[in-house]
C-alpha cells in the first residue's frame, strides 16, 4: 500500500524533494505563485467568455458593433494580463494579445448565431463542448507526457484534429452534426499548450531570460498558428 501510495505521488507530483528547503519552495511555488497564476488565467478566460456570450446573444445588435469594434475589448485584457504576467518581454507578449483577440472569439458562437435556428442559450451552450474536449485533451496529453517523457507526439496529433476540423468547416455544404464535430474536435488546439510550454522551460531552465524570450516567441508565433 505504501509503495502503491508513493508510485502515485511520484506520478502526480513528481520526484520527491531531496532536502527541506526544497519541499518549503515547491510548497511556496504550488500555492502562491502558481494559486495567482490560475486565478487570473481563470479570471481572464471567464471575462473573454462573458464578452463572446454577449456578442452573439445580442450586444452586437444592441451597441451596433461593426468591423474589428468586437476585437477591442480582447486585445485590451490580452495585452493587460500579459504585460502583468511577464514584464520582461512584456511588449512582444502585447502583441500577441491582439493576435489572440483574432483567434478566439467563439467562432462556433458566431457560426451558430449566423445560421439561425439555435435559441439563445443553445448559441451560448453548445460552444462549452469546445473547451471541455480542449480540456480533456490538455489532461490526457499531459498526463502522457509527464509519465513517458516524450513530447513530440502531442505536436502531431494537435496538428491533425485541427487540419481535419479545418477541412470540415471549409466545406460549407458538409451536414451540421459534422460541423459540430469539427469544432468540438479543434479543442484539441489547447493540448499544446501543456506539453510544448512545459518542454521549452526544462530546455531553457539555466537562463531565465533565454526561457522568457523563448516563451514570449512560442506564444507570439508558434501557439497562435493553431
Amino acid at each position: 500500500m505504501h509503495i502503491s501510495f508513493k508510485a502515485a505521488r511520484q506520478f502526480l507530483w513528481g520526484e520527491v524533494p531531496s532536502s527541506k528547503a526544497e519541499k518549503w519552495l515547491l510548497v511556496k511555488i504550488d500555492w502562491f505563485i502558481l494559486s495567482y497564476c490560475c486565478l487570473m488565467y481563470f479570471t481572464n478566460y471567464l471575462d473573454r467568455s462573458n464578452v463572446n456570450n454577449a456578442y452573439v446573444s445580442g450586444m452586437k445588435q444592441d451597441l451596433n458593433m461593426e468591423g474589428n469594434q468586437f476585437n477591442e475589448p480582447e486585445r485590451g485584457g490580452w495585452s493587460e494580463w500579459l504585460e502583468m504576467a511577464s514584464p520582461i518581454v512584456g511588449h512582444q507578449f502585447a502583441v500577441s494579445g491582439e493576435t489572440e483577440s483574432f483567434g478566439s472569439n467563439n467562432l462556433m458562437g458566431q457560426w451558430l448565431s449566423a445560421v439561425g435556428g439555435y435559441s439563445i442559450e443553445q448559441v451560448d451552450y453548445y460552444p462549452s463542448g469546445v473547451a471541455a474536449f480542449g480540456i480533456a485533451s490538455t489532461l490526457v496529453c499531459a498526463t502522457w507526457t509527464d509519465y513517458t517523457r516524450i513530447r513530440w507526439p502531442v505536436l502531431v496529433y494537435m496538428s491533425c484534429c485541427c487540419t481535419i476540423a479545418a477541412i470540415c468547416i471549409l466545406v460549407w455544404d458538409s451536414p451540421t452534426p459534422l460541423k459540430f464535430f469539427a469544432y468540438y474536435l479543434a479543442g484539441a488546439s489547447y493540448s499544446g499548450q501543456a506539453t510544448t510550454f512545459a518542454w521549452a522551460n526544462q530546455i531553457c531552465a539555466d537562463d531565465n531570460q533565454e526561457r522568457a524570450i523563448v516563451l514570449a516567441s512560442m506564444k507570439l508565433g508558434i501557439h497562435f498558428s493553431f
